[in-house]
């Protein structure tokens, strides 16, 4: 499963939660489906067979992963230079962008980004006597404004935003866990596998359709002596 998907790390790539999620929630089926095959008569080809799938599966989602990567760091660098022709830092955005981003005025996204920094789930950094806000500044200001539109306040708002996010850690972390565990059991599944296939390999043929023509030719030979 590493040699699957563990390519897009060795790249260099930096998955997001969704990636990582969709990734392990792939780990968890390949399993499933690797279990259900062993033990069976010849499991060979259907293991390679399922193996082969889910390498294309995770090609593909490899590569468009890594043209979002790629068309982000471009949109991220066109928007890091400043009126002056000066390059910004580019993992950050002035106030105008978050506002733009978020689609809400910029007074609105100004208070909604100095209540979040105050709570200490978004941190700004200054450049050049300017605030800037981290990339993902825009969701966490659409997020506390569509919370904060159904009536509750502010503080209330933000509050449900951190314990959404560590809710995600701790699934996340609840995943891992599992991820590790069937590891674990696919190693056990690995060995066996390789018993089954190395004492099938070691036994003579004592039954099937080779077998039988085989034992009809030598009773021929037999005969004729």
């Amino acid at each position: 499963m590493g040699h699957i998907y563990g390519k897009k790390y060795e790249k260099g790539m930096v998955p997001g939660d969704e990636t990582l999620k969709t990734d392990l929630l792939g780990m968890i089926a390949l399993y499933e489906r690797l279990k259900g095959v062993i033990g069976t008569e010849f499991p060979e080809e259907r293991i390679k067979k399922i193996i082969f799938e889910h390498e294309s599966a995770s090609q593909a989602s490899n590569d468009a992963n890594m043209a979002d990567v790629k068309r982000s760091e471009d949109e991220s660098i066109k928007e890091g230079i400043g009126n002056e022709g000066h390059p910004a830092d580019i993992n950050f955005l002035t106030l105008q962008k978050v506002s733009e981003r978020s689609g809400l005025p910029v007074d609105r996204t100004e208070e909604y980004l100095d209540k979040l920094e105050k709570s200490g789930i978004c941190l700004s950094k200054t450049i050049e006597g300017e605030k800037h806000f981290p990339l993902e500044s825009p969701e966490l200001v659409s997020r506390l404004d569509a919370i904060h539109s159904k009536g509750l306040s502010l503080k209330e708002a933000i509050e449900t935003i951190r314990e959404g996010d560590e809710l995600d850690s701790k699934k996340l972390e609840e995943m891992e866990q599992r991820i590790e565990k069937l590891s674990r059991s696919i190693d056990s599944l690995s060995a066996l596998l390789s018993s089954h296939v190395a004492r099938y390999h070691s036994t003579p043929e004592k039954k099937g359709f080779c077998y039988h023509i085989k034992q009809a030719f030598k009773s021929i030979g037999s005969k004729k002596e």
